[in-house]
């Protein structure tokens, strides 16, 4: 993490175009529940608790 915030910058393959750009995941309730890399690719999963009825 960098400054409180995810280092995650998920882009478009080949277009250059990040998917999130001022979207606060942390304060929407999102948190990381997966992960695997390699030297080539990152998967993440992220997840939020569901909402009380």
């Amino acid at each position: 993490m960098l400054s409180g915030r995810p280092a995650v910058a998920p882009v478009l393959p080949r277009a250059g175009v990040n998917l999130l750009t001022g979207i606060d995941l942390r304060t929407l309730g999102y948190r990381c529940v997966q992960r695997a890399a390699t030297d080539a690719v990152a998967h993440i999963v992220l997840a939020r608790p569901a909402a009380r009825s």
